[in-house]
């Protein structure tokens, strides 16, 4: 810039200069020249200071204070004005006058920003770090963050406002701009991370989410610290000395949290986060290995505060409220009891930790890391492949009927020693692969908690776990609280209770059928969370067959539990097949779980054993001197996946490990890998290879290696023999083929294997490929079992036993088909139900499964209320009926009907001849108009209806008869018809439509596609959709939510329960369709067909 001229005159000062439009750039200079417009207005700033003042590098200031009066530099903001802004066009010299920015605005941007980004974010940091042992801290959390991004989206609004539009290319502007895209960011995240939080179940994405939010939190701290600063220098230049309160404030906040953070990480991690403890080798001191005195401390009886309640395994289950008022319910030590549900909302792990722990022990969980026991974890060895060139000998197994009692399991007292210390060696031998024990630390998900986490459970204790040594002594949770930092180790592990509900994680998912089966099983692998948690008395081994354990699940809000038979395993892992229904809730929720996803709740084993060694139903395990009691011939009849227990007992009975089998015939190695055997030694199998080879060692040489099955004796000896009758729909559903195939290989006299298929269509070669066993068509049948008695003698006696494992309506046919047919006696029969797993004895004849023998009156019928004329419903019946007696064969069955009121059903039910079934079509409520509601249905008659029903009654649920019930007082009845109505629409046209089960051979209801013109679409909520089939559905242009449920039918006990929401109007009942289907209803609750 080059001056021409200047002066002062007249108050007026004024000065000529040159400067280039496009002055050349010295990268040197400490300021950069700004190109100028020749044909266009530029912006320019005036100032004037006649007397200025140095700063402190020796320099003239760059900044001027504020305009006089806060003029903003316009020729009317007064006199004195020291700068200010103009607009020059240099090629006109036209001059336009601009006010310059607000600098009180710019002061309260900034101070907002300092306060948001240096006071409110850090505090919500550090509480969300340090304070989670607080309730509700992730709400106190969210408050200070949101606090904090209001001030700065209001700083941020104040700004704009402030600059009228102008945005300057400079690093405090655009860096501010970015922060304020990744602080919107955060907040999004934080919210759907929240989400996460109080999800019900897992999200795949949370981690990640979770990964997110914490790196750009630390990110947006770091970065704000250095916008503090450039905005704390646009405003107050660190050079020129002014402002200095703010700079202040701005290194008081930074060193503050500075020291802040590394205090508070220093007494995390020395003051307050326990150190973790490993799990001793020892193994007669491996308890839970826990040393807190939250959880184990000392009671002293001179404290005061109110005693705790005393709970079982089994009453806390049932305190855990599911509903509006959930209640987490969790154990220390299998000793004391916590209620954890204020954290439900804000445990840091989510409220799916929560939840999958509620009920149960969660010491490990509290005190250690996920991999705290990794150093003790050993897998499972690995055997080779078998050599398929080996060639299986010719059974050696004499006739069952010749045997000879040296073929009994015995074991020579010379090497009796030597043998037990074989096995003992060998069962030892871990379970767990190293793909088990990768998800088991997957789905842990644990972390160590701090010492005030420990604080604060030790106030939520309400009460103990009643156990046999501590039993009647008074506990006081202020001591407890009081001793929340002692260090007091267990001396012995908590007792093994089987209601206690311990937690596995899902190792292994394998589909058995094909994938368009319409219910395909899948065969699920679980194992224990923690395996070297220690129970006394816990059960050693496997489970025996025939016991079940429970497995609860949490979905979609609901707590659904089931029982199931273990195909293999114990305590530490075993191995489950289920069968998915796609329209249930508990079936698809597990066969879709990902491995080491989530915790599952288990709890067992429950039932008598069919067989093990305590002699339970009728086998027990046979000595050289006993041999009472074991039936020389099991008839095992299975429906479905009732076949699961009959595979346990397979491979119980025929395949065992770590159990001394007797050597019938000798052996001679034909390959290197082999051992050779004599007749009268014992050997011990540690594994089966499932084709007739096993891998074992030999008790009297010592050797390890292959030898053949066939060369032994089975466990009980060679007499006793296993007929299994597998009843399935198709092919693709039978289970266990690998399983039956190595016990037929190795004991092809001993065991006897027919599959029944439901379809009567005539086997088919791909039938014969892929099932080599004996295959019939057309369902259970007397022929079957006829086959059976004649391969085993031809002659039923006190030696058979029978057992069943399949639906209610199953069961009644075959136990009558065994009774009536082939002259079983009760005392020879035993079923196994879903409802009690374990096998149960045959109840009399006078309560079995026939309801044509058990209930031999009249049909009872309750129809007609408010709403629906009686006159209608019954013509409806009267014609049905009326059509099945003219067009069936069941003139020795009466089918006559007794129309009754509602009051008068109890005593219906309690009569000595109760009815064959019961029609109910009557709404619930007896006063439907009124504002006072009154219900029928008393709690006496929901226990007589559920009792009429499982000892073999029919229940038949029309249209209203699902409706106008007090549900929340009716959960008994509700067990019993498993759905009720919600609403309907105005009347319109109803299209009726069968289901793929309602379509099948094996429906009780023929099907039938219809519609009628105009009747009510019923809405209907099923409450147990996985023990129920549905068979009918409706759609309507009026239907609220799509394509709804009109009929299903179950078994309930020994009984049949069917319901129909057909029809309303009195043309609708007179419909030809809606009379079939109520004839079909009948027909097959009260067992006429």
């Amino acid at each position: 810039m080059t001056p021409i001229s200047g002066a002062f005159i007249n108050n007026t000062f004024f000065c000529e200069f040159t400067r280039p439009l496009i002055p050349p750039q010295n990268d040197t200079a400490k300021t950069r020249h700004a190109s100028l417009a020749a044909d266009a207005f530029t912006d320019f700033i005036w100032a004037y200071q006649p007397r200025p003042n140095l700063n402190i590098d020796g320099s003239y200031f760059t900044w001027h204070e504020h305009n006089p009066h806060m003029g903003n530099g316009l020729p009317d903001s007064g006199p004195g004005q020291t700068h200010g802004r103009l607009e020059i066009n240099l090629a006109t010299g036209n001059a336009i006058a601009q006010p310059i920015e607000d600098y009180v605005k710019k002061i309260v941007h900034g101070s907002l920003m300092l306060t948001a980004w240096l006071g409110i974010l850090p505090f919500g940091v550090f509480w969300s770090r340090y304070m989670r042992w607080t309730p509700h801290w992730i709400l106190t959390h969210l408050s200070l963050q949101s606090t904090a991004y209001a001030f700065i989206i209001t700083a941020f609004i104040i700004i704009l406002v402030t600059l009228g539009g102008h945005f300057y290319l400079k690093a405090h502007p655009l860096l501010g701009v970015l922060l304020i895209i990744l602080i919107t960011t955060q907040i999004t995240i934080g919210i759907v991370n929240r989400r996460n939080v109080a999800r019900l179940l897992p999200s795949p994405s949370r981690t990640r989410t979770r990964i997110i939010h914490r790196t750009i939190g630390m990110t947006l701290i770091l970065a704000a610290v250095a916008q503090a600063a450039l905005g704390a220098n646009t405003l107050f230049p660190y050079i020129e000395g002014r402002g200095r309160e703010f700079w202040g404030v701005y290194f008081f906040l930074v060193i503050a949290w500075t020291l802040v953070f590394l205090l508070a990480e220093w007494f995390k991690w020395s003051k307050v986060v326990l150190k973790d403890t490993k799990v001793p080798h020892d193994k007669e001191a491996a308890v839970m290995p826990v040393g807190v005195g939250v959880l184990e401390g000392k009671m002293d009886a001179k404290s005061k505060g109110s005693d705790l309640e005393e709970y079982t395994w089994e009453t806390l289950d049932k305190s855990d409220e599911r509903g509006k008022h959930l209640k987490i319910l969790v154990v220390g030590n299998g000793k004391y009891v916590y209620d954890a549900s204020t954290w439900i909302r804000s445990h840091p792990g989510g409220q799916i930790i929560l939840l999958a722990v509620a009920g149960t022990d969660i010491s490990s969980d509290y005190f250690h890391e996920a991999g705290y026991d990794a150093q003790d974890f050993t897998p499972a060895p690995s055997i080779p492949k078998n050599q398929t060139q080996r060639t299986l000998p010719r059974s050696a197994s004499p006739h069952p009927q010749a045997e000879d009692r040296s073929s009994v399991l015995t074991v020579d007292s010379s090497y009796k020693h030597q043998a037990q210390s074989i096995i003992t060696n060998a069962q030892s031998i871990p379970v767990l692969t190293e793909t088990d024990w990768a998800r088991i630390v997957k789905a842990r998900r644990t972390h160590v908690h701090s010492r005030l986490a420990i604080k604060r459970l030790a106030e939520l204790v309400i009460g103990t776990v009643a156990s046999e040594s501590d039993a009647g002594i008074a506990r006081s949770s202020v001591t407890l609280q009081e001793e929340a930092y002692e260090s007091v180790p267990m001396t012995s592990p908590p007792v093994f209770h089987p209601c206690e509900y311990r937690r596995y994680a899902l190792t292994d998912r394998q589909l058995l059928t094909t994938s368009n089966t319409a219910n395909p099983i899948y065969k699920l692998r679980f194992a224990l969370l923690y395996p070297y948690e220690v129970r006394r008395n816990q059960p050693e081994g496997g489970f025996l067959p025939g016991q079940c354990i429970e497995i609860q699940c949490r979905v979609e809000g609901r707590v659904l539990s089931r029982y199931y038979s273990p195909v293999w395993g114990g305590m530490v892992a075993f191995e489950v097949c289920v069968k998915m229904y796609p329209n249930g809730a508990l079936t698809p929720f597990l066969c879709k779980q990902r491995p080491g996803e989530r915790q599952f709740k288990v709890r067992g084993p429950f039932g008598q054993a069919l067989v093990g060694p305590e002699r339970p139903l009728k086998v027990k395990m046979i000595t050289a001197d006993d041999t009472k009691g074991v039936p020389d011939v099991v008839v095992a009849i299975a429906a479905g996946s009732g076949i699961t227990p009959f595979i346990q007992m397979i491979e119980y009975l025929f395949l065992p490990t770590l159990v001394p089998l007797k050597v019938i015939a000798s052996y001679t190695p034909t390959l290197p890998d082999e051992i050779a055997l004599r007749r009268g030694e014992m050997v011990v199998v540690k594994r089966h290879y499932l084709d007739g080879w096993a891998v074992g060692i030999n008790l009297h040489t010592g050797q390890e290696g292959v030898f053949p099955l066939p060369q032994t004796a089975p466990r009980f000896g060679m007499r006793h023999m296993v007929s299994l009758i597998n009843c399935v729909r198709n092919t693709n559903e039978i289970i266990g083929s690998d399983v039956f195939t190595g016990a037929l290989l190795a004991y092809p006299r001993q065991i006897d294997l027919r599959h029944v298929l439901s379809s009567s269509a005539p086997p088919t070669p791909e039938d014969s490929t892929q099932v080599p066993e004996l295959l019939y068509r057309g369902g259970f049948q007397e022929g079957v079992v006829r086959d059976v008695v004649e391969k085993f003698g031809g002659q039923i006696d006190a030696g058979w036993w029978g057992v069943v494992c399949g639906p209610g309506g199953f069961q009644g046919t075959v136990m009558d088909t065994l009774m009536y047919r082939f002259g079983f006696n009760q005392r020879q029969l035993s079923i196994m139900t879903s409802e009690s797993p374990s096998a149960q004895p045959h109840p009399h004849p006078t309560n079995n499964r026939s309801r044509h023998k058990v209930m031999s009156g009249d049909i009872v019928a309750v129809v007609g209320d408010y709403y629906h004329n009686p006159a209608h419903i019954k013509t409806c019946i009267n014609t049905a009926l009326a059509d099945d007696e003219a067009s069936s064969a069941h003139s020795s069955i009466s089918t006559s009907v007794s129309y009754i009121p509602n009051a008068e059903l109890l005593a219906a039910l309690k009569s000595n001849t109760p009815p064959r079934a019961v029609i109910l079509a009557s709404l619930g409520d007896l006063t439907p108009t009124a504002d006072a509601r009154t219900y029928w249905l008393t709690q006496d008659l929901q226990n007589a209806i559920a009792h009429y029903v499982k000892s073999g009654g029919a229940w038949i649920v029309l249209h209203s008869g699902l409706a106008g019930f007090d549900w929340e007082n009716s959960k008994v009845y509700l067990d019993v018809t498993k759905g009720y109505f919600t609403f309907h629409p105005d009347l319109c046209t109803v299209h009726h439509i069968p289901t793929s089960v309602g379509a099948t051979a094996s429906s009780p209801i023929t099907p039938r596609a219809f519609t009628l013109p105009s009747d009510e679409h019923y809405h209907i909520k099923l409450t147990d959709a996985d023990n129920t089939s549905v068979f009918l559905k409706t759609t309507s242009d009026l239907g609220k939510e799509g394509e709804q449920v009109a009929g299903w039918y179950h078994e309930y006990g020994q009984g049949r329960v069917i319901a129909v929401t057909v029809a309303h109007t009195e043309e609708s009942l007179s419909d030809p369709n809606v009379v079939g289907i109520v004839r079909d209803c009948v027909r097959w609750a009260a067992n006429l067909a």
